[in-house]
């Protein structure tokens, strides 16, 4: 079976069919953001612990365990702050409004920006995406766990994941009073 976005909004949640389950999701809140940034976070530490790691062997064997564990110290001390931006391709906002500038046929004019790393993380990684998706389900189902979740996203097909973690960013756009 296809997916399809079609579903209901109701309160910033969101039911739609993924293959042939229902799913439930939610708006992400301040809190789940500060977990997908520790999250990101130790994703980003674990990606360069394991390039340095790959490349002791480049290393004459004798400063080889010293150079590891100076590579895990060194990603120990990595903060929020030290994530590089990346860059996505985003609407381009009209500064003098603060809207989205639109095209001929509507659609929004979009170019490459920096964006924070747990934003690019969450919306360009599996890993990433799995998490948002993760976080969103829970926050619909306070039952569902992360093994759940590994569970879950073994049988569903990357589109689908990218689908889900696309309306959750969605759901989780600040929303603007009337």
């Amino acid at each position: 079976m296809g997916t399809s976005s079609k579903g209901t909004v109701v309160n910033r949640r969101h039911v739609m069919q993924v293959g042939d389950k229902r799913v439930e999701i939610e708006a992400l809140t301040l809190q789940d953001w500060v977990q997908a940034e520790e999250e990101a976070l130790n994703a980003y530490r674990r990606s360069m612990i394991s390039t340095w790691t790959k490349n002791a062997d480049l290393l004459p064997e004798e400063i080889r365990e010293a150079k590891t564990l100076e590579a895990f110290d060194k990603a120990q001390g990595i903060s929020l702050e030290d994530l590089p931006d990346q860059q996505m391709e985003m609407p381009t906002v009209d500064p003098r409004t603060g809207k989205p500038i639109k095209g001929r046929r509507g659609r929004p004019v979009t170019g490459m920006q920096p964006v924070p790393y747990t934003a690019w993380w969450m919306s360009k990684t599996v890993a990433g995406m799995r998490y948002s998706v993760y976080l969103s389900r829970k926050r619909a189902d306070p039952t569902f766990r992360i093994e759940d979740a590994d569970e879950w996203f073994q049988q569903m097909k990357e589109d689908h994941l990218e689908e889900l973690a696309n309306k959750v960013g969605e759901l989780s756009e600040p929303q603007v009073g009337n």
